[in-house]
């Protein structure tokens, strides 16, 4: 009688399981990742003025749309949704969460900007989340 270890090894190459869990991971974010973008884009309208507290942000020339970016990040293995950060500008995380900055003016002056929150990641991503899912289904092939 062959023992069942035995039997698993013949059945199962770890090495390439695990390459093709990798690769189906690196797939299913990256996908994630473009839909949460994608849908964090197409909230943000461009209009003038300031939207209601608890809206998406207005986009008066277009950059917020600009600076989304989404990566695979492989020392956590996760996907990272977001806008870039330019320079010393904190401007997309304050429409996120709320906050105050200072202004500093070339002349010496500088005056206190307050940010009321006006979230576009989180309602992205919880409009995508009953899609995520759909990218995991079947990823995992034999190579």
């Amino acid at each position: 009688m062959i023992p069942i270890l035995k039997l698993v090894e013949a059945f199962f190459d770890e090495k390439t399981v695990n390459d093709a869990v990798a690769r189906a991971r690196v797939i299913a974010l990256r996908a994630g990742g473009a839909l949460v973008r994608r849908l964090a884009r197409a909230g943000i309208k461009r209009r003038r003025g300031t939207s209601k507290p608890g809206d998406q942000p207005f986009s008066h020339e277009g950059d917020l749309k600009k600076l989304l970016y989404f990566d695979y990040d492989r020392t956590s293995e996760s996907e990272v949704i977001g806008p870039i950060k330019t320079g010393n500008k904190n401007v997309p995380n304050l429409l996120e969460f709320g906050g105050s900055t200072t202004q500093r003016f070339k002349h010496g002056g500088s005056r206190t900007i307050n940010y009321r929150k006006h979230p576009y990641m989180a309602p992205a991503l919880e409009q995508a989340a009953p899609q995520l899912p759909s990218h995991w289904r079947n990823s995992v092939r034999a190579a």
